[in-house]
């Protein structure tokens, strides 16, 4: 073979080599964590879905949530813990409505929960570089004695005088100690909660952990949600 076509033959492989194994890679790690999501899936009773193109009424705000516009969610699971609707998914969406707009993807929990009677609110770690903001009508939190707090994070809330019930000095300090070491983004809207890890997905072999402490978050969000009863499923679970 002539040295002219081992360079016809030899610059596509060079050139586009590494782009092909990337790209087997990340389908292999894809079916990967399917088996392993629906296998957990399988544990909890829930439902899963590999993919969905479209997303329903609840989750009008989480393109907000993300910073972005909402393209289809993958490794869907839905059902219920202890009487509480829970959904978990990757979300990609991209940074603009544009084609070529770059994609991002996140771990997402979200779970309905009117019980537990929580304002409207964003809920944010200071410093975190996001493109993510609130709502157009939502403000800034007023402190009233919480300097700590909101030298940590961004709190943006739709009315202030029902968060003022809400967030005492002691519940800002139980949230606090909740999200220590957790990088996440929270928000309450139209009696769901959504969870966001800030910066990346959640790994597969950490998702099962994602999951139960949002849920417990969730509950520190109200104590005596459903009566105790997600406390003590929690505690059956070691959490």
């Amino acid at each position: 073979m002539r040295f002219e076509d081992w360079v016809i033959i030899g610059v596509p492989v060079f050139a586009f080599g590494p782009l092909i194994t990337i790209y087997f890679l990340a389908k292999r790690e894809d079916r990967q964590r399917s088996v392993r999501l629906q296998a957990i899936s399988d544990k909890h009773h829930f439902r899963y879905t590999d993919k969905l193109d479209d997303v329903d009424a609840m989750f009008e705000c989480i393109a907000m949530t993300l910073g972005g516009v909402f393209r289809y969610s993958k490794h869907v699971l839905e059902g219920h813990v202890a009487d509480i609707h829970i959904k978990v998914m990757d979300c990609h969406y991209s940074e603009s409505d544009a084609f070529n707009a770059p994609q991002h993807v996140r771990t997402l929990f979200a779970c309905h929960v009117p019980q537990a009677h929580l304002p409207d609110f964003d809920l944010d770690i200071k410093g975190v570089l996001s493109k993510v903001h609130g709502k157009h009508d939502e403000c800034e939190f007023e402190y009233d004695n919480a300097t700590g707090f909101s030298r940590k994070y961004n709190l943006r809330v739709r009315d202030q005088s029902e968060a003022n019930l809400y967030f005492t000095s002691a519940r800002l300090k139980q949230i606090d100690a909740a999200l220590t070491e957790r990088n996440w983004r929270v928000q309450s809207f139209n009696s769901w909660v959504a969870i966001v890890q800030n910066g990346k997905r959640v790994y597969t072999k950490d998702w099962e952990k994602f999951f139960f402490d949002s849920l417990a978050f969730v509950n520190s969000l109200n104590n005596e949600l459903l009566d105790g009863r997600l406390t003590r499923e929690l505690s059956a679970r070691g959490y």
